[in-house]
């Protein structure tokens, strides 16, 4: 019998609020990595392609629906979904500037919509010191608030 995979599912009340707060360029979580010598970035594509196979937050974009009525605020909303199907490739961006600049504006920029996912990479490349660094960007609302 094959395995049921759910593709799509309401986000829960904690969800919805802090999508819609990251909306406005907030709440962006960063991770950084410091990696001795270069790396390739065609490598780091092919592992990205296998983390989103296999980590269905990975694989997810946020999909709005029919419109909520509520009797307190905010009265109405689109009820956002979060939508296994048809989600973009991670992107992956690589740079050759200062990874702290990179770091600052990467926390100000919101995941786009439409069917990307709610995480990018960005690799910067330091050939002077052969160092990489490489900056996780995601949404806080599939990182920590599954509710």
């Amino acid at each position: 019998m094959p395995k049921l995979v759910q593709t799509t599912r309401q986000m829960g009340e904690q969800e919805r609020l802090l999508n819609y707060l990251h909306a406005f360029g907030g709440l962006t979580v960063m991770q950084v990595l410091h990696i001795r010598g270069q790396l390739d970035a065609e490598v780091l594509k092919k592992g990205l392609k296998r983390v989103q196979r296999r980590h269905a937050m990975a694989r997810a974009h946020v999909r709005y629906g029919g419109l909520v009525f509520r009797k307190y605020p905010p009265f109405v909303y689109r009820q956002p979904w979060f939508e296994l199907t048809g989600t973009h490739e991670i992107p992956l961006r690589v740079v050759t500037k200062d990874w702290q600049e990179v770091l600052a504006a990467e926390l100000r920029r919101p995941m786009p919509r439409g069917r990307a996912p709610r995480l990018r990479l960005t690799l910067v490349e330091d050939r002077a010191n052969e160092l990489t660094q490489i900056l996780f960007a995601a949404d806080t609302a599939p990182i920590y608030a599954q509710s």
